[in-house]
């Protein structure tokens, strides 16, 4: 195979595919071109980074284009012990899934309600079941390299999937609340020689975003007024409870995650959007109150904002006023309840 160069680079350039439902004007044929901007470091669960798009019709607009790639989230390769990629890993991996076993193995994934997570990169000594075709699965908890990247490849479609559900369930809420969802997209293998493999093996799914221009929350004392403070950190509480309406439980609402954008013709008014829904969950059709109930009450979401910032403004010696709404209480645990 020939050398596979590091894709996301300032002044790179990215052809993305639209899915069928965008009517995103700049999208041509059903593509969008883009040139990135700005990269966002660390890669954690995703590749973020600032795109400008290309055209010749209609006026140049930027956005953030959040990508679901295996390859180069590194965070998620250290959470589940991947070794880093490089082009020897792709290599084996593209043989992988051209030997059929890729298929095999992303079917036993996905049809165990539940696995032993990898535990490193050990091959297991019935790798593939190669005594017994019919069996797919491995016996032991060690996978081989092979496998972890099958393993990331159907993470990171849970998270894309996670984040485009949880924003169709906040429709209302785009470009007010959320950032508004530009498009659904997906970068499709360049080679010929994937043709016939399995797209999804090499494709890259991901989302764009309304771009918008602020300050994290957890930025808010360098970029705000003190008096402005206990304000904004109320509207952001405001968001949190919007999107508890939505039978929503986020496992990642903090400081980070909520941007703050001052309206330029108001002063000391600003905007406050929720980010980040990839480590959502979602009401299932048979949970009764009593388990959703709990579930939230558990997880706490605005309590964890709430705290948290808390927290970061007494070291400044501001004392942010949180009244928790106490929603979920009824559902607390209680001495004896086993449920």
């Amino acid at each position: 195979m020939l050398p596979i160069p590091y894709p996301y680079l300032e002044g790179n350039t990215l052809l993305l595919e639209t899915d069928k439902e965008t009517t995103f004007p700049l999208s041509f044929d059903g593509f969008i071109r883009c040139r990135i901007v700005k990269l966002y470091r660390p890669s954690t669960l995703s590749c973020v980074m600032e795109v400008e798009t290309e055209t010749e019709v209609y006026e140049r607009r930027r956005f953030v284009l959040k990508l679901y790639d295996r390859r180069y989230a590194t965070q998620l390769r250290k959470d589940h012990k991947a070794e880093p990629w490089d082009i020897a890993q792709e290599s084996a991996y593209f043989d992988f899934v051209k030997d059929g076993d890729a298929s095999k193995f992303l079917e036993y994934i996905r049809e165990e309600d539940e696995i032993d997570e990898p535990e490193g990169n050990e091959p297991h000594e019935n790798e593939l079941a190669e005594n017994n075709p019919e069996r797919s699965e491995p016996e032991e908890t060690y996978w081989n390299d092979q496998q972890i990247e099958v393993y990331l490849l159907n993470v990171c479609l849970d998270l894309f999937e996670r984040e485009c559900t949880a924003y169709d369930r906040m429709k209302d809420l785009q470009g007010q609340d959320i950032p508004q969802l530009v498009a659904k997209v997906r970068i499709p293998p360049a080679r010929s020689s994937f043709e016939g493999l399995g797209v999804e093996f090499f494709q890259v799914k991901g989302i764009l975003l309304e771009l918008i221009d602020g300050f994290t929350l957890g930025e808010l004392i360098d970029h705000a007024p003190r008096e402005d403070w206990q304000a904004i950190f109320d509207q952001a509480i405001r968001v949190v409870r919007i999107c508890d309406d939505r039978e929503i439980l986020n496992e990642d609402v903090r400081p980070p995650n909520v941007m703050v954008a001052p309206l330029p013709s108001k002063p000391h008014a600003y905007r406050v959007v929720m980010l980040d829904f990839t480590q959502c969950s979602f009401r299932a059709v048979d949970d009764s109150d009593r388990r959703w109930g709990r579930h939230k009450w558990l997880q706490d979401e605005e309590g964890d904002l709430g705290r948290a910032m808390q927290s970061r403004l007494k070291r400044v010696g501001f004392a942010l006023v949180y009244e928790p709404s106490r929603r979920y209480q009824e559902w607390a645990r209680v001495e004896g309840d086993d449920d």
